[in-house]
């Protein structure tokens, strides 16, 4: 059975990755940049793509960064998943470090460990800073979620 997984790196440059997979292969891997597609064609796209899971990366404020820059990732956080809930998908929320841990890639604010991981998963994508996060938020739900969450299909609801 092919599920497709949705990750979501919010911010102001974050993205979205649609990974289409079964068992344990992939059979496509879509990209959405942000910054490219507004939020009001988001749902639109959603609808179309028939996503069984979303996970929503769901950042802390790290020491060290200022509050306006978590502000605005916080504000991006709370319209993406208003519209994953609008179109019927409730998204699992998922801190940087529970899927950075599993993909062993702590990257320590270096957003290099992560593209190399995510060059590493899925060689045939030239990955940016912008989109690798976001593919492995979609890999870690495709791939390391238990079995009995990831057989999980979450239809949408009628509003």
């Amino acid at each position: 059975m092919v599920c497709n997984i949705l990750g979501v790196d919010p911010g102001t440059k974050g993205c979205l990755c649609i990974i289409s997979a079964s068992d344990e292969a992939i059979d496509r891997v879509k990209f959405f940049r942000l910054s490219k597609y507004a939020y009001d064609e988001l749902p639109e796209i959603l609808r179309e793509e028939e996503i069984h899971r979303a996970y929503l990366e769901t950042p802390g404020m790290p020491p060290g960064n200022g509050k306006i820059s978590y502000a605005k990732v916080a504000y991006s956080k709370g319209i993406l998943e208003g519209i994953l809930l609008g179109v019927g998908i409730r998204p699992i929320k998922l801190g940087p470090t529970k899927w950075m841990n599993a993909l062993d890639c702590k990257s320590g604010g270096d957003k290099n460990v992560t593209k190399q991981k995510a060059m590493s998963l899925y060689p045939s994508h030239k990955f940016t800073h912008h989109d690798s996060d976001a593919f492995l938020i979609a890999y870690y739900g495709a791939f390391h979620e238990p079995k009995t969450v990831r057989g999980i299909r979450r239809k949408a609801r009628s509003v």
